[in-house]
């Protein structure tokens, strides 16, 4: 990852923001948005609380550019049994 941002706050994906699937949630933050190269990457507070795994986020010059999507830990761990988080 390329730092941390910890302004993101649940936001709904707009209808037509490219391929969300309907498990898939969106964020805002009024800060920078990640790096296209931090998709994959852990969705957590500064708690270290995992949220999810960062799937997309807003192209930049579009009203969607201050979001992300993300895929919810449940549906993660449901998806994909043999996935863990290492530990710290």
């Amino acid at each position: 990852m390329t730092g941390f941002n910890c302004t993101f706050t649940a936001a709904p994906a707009p209808q037509n923001w490219h391929d969300v699937s309907p498990h898939q949630r969106a964020a805002h933050t009024d800060g920078p948005n990640i790096d296209i190269g931090d998709l994959g990457s852990p969705l957590t507070n500064e708690e270290g609380t995992f949220f999810g795994v960062v799937t997309d986020k807003g192209h930049p010059n579009t009203p969607e550019e201050h979001l992300i999507s993300w895929t919810p830990a449940e549906t993660v761990f449901r998806e994909y049994p043999g996935y863990f988080l290492a530990p710290s």
